[in-house]
């Protein structure tokens, strides 16, 4: 039940707080005027970081519910050092996300060694969202797996890369749109390195590699039949997205972001 109510509030703020503070209640159906970073801006990335930490703290509880609390916290841990790890190697030499960038610190919130808290908190959302959505895809809930093999990298860690890799087709293109970060030579779809998106999939794949391992090895490793509420919202996310990449002209983005979406429900409920 409290999953289940965080996670209306979540979708509840995703599709309406923001943008009517940021642009008032005609940018709820689409917004087609300029952007102007006032107040409201302010007010409303407020809103925007709350919004990302009520959902960072109902996938934490999920995650205890769903693989147990050793593992649940080893992942949290292992999901945001190896993250912070990749951002400070990422932003000095350029590895492996496609070139040196930077990010605009008056846009990304309190900073951790240079990297944005809500950065971290969200590639552990992401990644383990799109762990959620593989296994309840290959309906590995309610088993216990006892051997680490290639099928099950293939299948718990490559898989899930190969979901953020597209997912972040949409999501960095309005970062970079907005100038959340910048690379400091522009790569050619929509200013970002094409090797960045290869740099998702690494980053992912190491760390889940890493987890399923470790939690086999050393542990158990199993998956409660606990609600699929973070296989959902890891669907919804590209078509979301989809709307502000239409709205600022990000049209292959966009396009690619409404079929994403109706990709993945499918994946999940065919």
């Amino acid at each position: 039940m409290f999953v289940n109510l965080i996670s209306i509030i979540f979708i509840f703020f995703v599709f309406t707080i923001y943008r009517y503070i940021r642009a008032g209640k005609s940018s709820l159906i689409f917004y087609n005027g300029e952007l102007i970073e006032g107040q409201d801006y302010i007010r409303a990335e407020s809103i925007r970081f709350k919004m990302i930490f009520i959902g960072f703290i109902m996938l934490v509880y999920h995650s205890i519910m769903f693989f147990g609390l050793y593992n649940a916290v080893f992942f949290l841990l292992n999901c945001t050092l190896i993250s912070l790890i990749s951002e400070i190697i990422g932003m000095k030499f350029g590895i492996p996300f496609g070139g040196i960038f930077k990010y605009n610190k008056k846009k990304n919130g309190p900073f951790l060694l240079g990297v944005p808290l809500f950065i971290l908190i969200t590639w552990f959302g992401l990644i383990y969202m799109s762990l959620v959505f593989s296994i309840y895809f290959f309906n590995y809930q309610n088993n216990i797996i006892t051997e680490y093999n290639a099928f099950i990298l293939l299948k718990l860690s490559f898989f899930p890369s190969t979901l953020m890799l597209c997912i972040d087709i949409i999501l960095d293109p309005i970062a970079v749109n907005e100038k959340r970060w910048a690379w400091s030579q522009p790569g050619s779809f929509y200013e970002i390195p094409i090797l960045n998106f290869f740099g998702w999939f690494l980053n992912t794949a190491f760390i889940l590699s890493i987890f399923i391992f470790v939690a086999i090895k050393f542990g158990k490793l199993s998956f409660e039949n606990v609600n699929p509420i973070p296989a959902i919202l890891f669907s919804m996310i590209p078509i979301i997205a989809s709307r502000p990449c239409f709205e600022r002209k990000l049209y292959i983005p966009g396009i690619f972001g409404v079929f994403y979406s109706v990709f993945l429900f499918n994946l999940l409920f065919w």
